[in-house]
């Protein structure tokens, strides 16, 4: 399959980019370099999207479009949200006007986000969205997901979209949870935001596996959660965090969370365990291991 990956140089695409190359795909890549610097094998471009439909690939050769580049990451949803808005919706917009100029084009892959089910405890593969505030902040990367998934479902492209829960690695950014956990620990502040907030946390390499798995197997016009059920509070990661480091005990800072931040947010993920009954993700503190090692 000849595929192209777009925000292939950040934590998701880069490990997507990793994968399709080890399965013999040819991976054409692009990325801007503004939120991540590991260049995939095979033909990458440095380019920034934002400005053109006009992208310098081949449109007739061209079969699976993974669709993925995005400013992400909580910290900036709430302080650069105008950025993350425009931003988005402009990748978005210019991604999708030059896929419908790739004839041979079979899937359209789109990555959107678990913000989408944020008013929900239990998340669906629901296209029943709500915003509660729309002057809060951190609405701003979800609704540019709510004008990509409205796009693609009143267009003509083969479009399947995947949901992601709170996917990490050794590349997650600053923003996420882990990250930033990690940062502070190391610096010495012992803080956590939402303390009883819970989510679940999906490795990188998994949430990959399953991304490729599901997508060769769907139907069009489907949209996949991608994430675990193994669900944890904001302390309980930020103990494994602070233990795999070596620190015991510690007395955190117990802020309230951020204002729209969801009580509770687990995936349904009975349609990937259909696509893909052997999915076994590990469970965070394995990942945690891995991300420090």
């Amino acid at each position: 399959m000849n595929i192209l990956v777009t925000g292939a140089a950040g934590l998701i695409g880069s490990e997507l980019c990793r994968q399709l190359n080890e399965q013999g795909h040819h991976v054409s890549a692009i990325d801007n370099l503004s939120r991540g610097n590991v260049i995939p094998e095979g033909y990458f471009i440095e380019d920034d999207i934002t400005k053109s439909n006009k992208l310098p690939f081949y449109h007739e050769k061209i079969d699976i479009i993974y669709h993925l580049a995005a400013i992400n990451g909580t910290t900036n949803f709430y302080e650069r949200p105008n950025e993350v808005l425009s931003n988005n919706t402009r990748v978005d917009l210019n991604v999708f006007e030059f896929a419908k100029r790739c004839p041979n084009l079979k899937k359209f892959v789109y990555a959107s986000s678990s913000e989408m089910m944020s008013h929900s405890d239990f998340c669906l593969e629901s296209p029943t969205v709500k915003i509660d505030d729309i002057s809060n902040p951190r609405w701003s990367y979800k609704i540019s997901k709510m004008v990509g998934e409205n796009y693609l479902h009143n267009s003509s492209l083969p479009w399947v979209i995947i949901r992601y829960f709170n996917v990490y690695g050794t590349e997650t950014q600053k923003g996420h949870i882990v990250y930033d956990q990690i940062e502070n620990h190391k610096k010495g502040t012992y803080k956590v935001i939402g303390p009883e907030e819970t989510r679940c946390y999906t490795y990188v390499e998994d949430a990959i596996d399953a991304t490729i798995h599901c997508v060769s197997k769907c139907n069009l016009k489907e949209t996949i959660n991608i994430g675990s059920n193994e669900e944890l509070t904001s302390l309980e990661v930020s103990n494994i965090i602070g233990s795999a480091l070596g620190f015991y005990a510690i007395n955190y800072e117990l802020v309230e969370g951020r204002k729209g931040s969801a009580k509770r947010r687990v995936p349904n993920i009975s349609k990937l365990l259909e696509y893909y009954p052997e999915y076994s993700p590990i469970k965070l503190r394995e990942g945690i291991r891995r991300v420090i090692k």
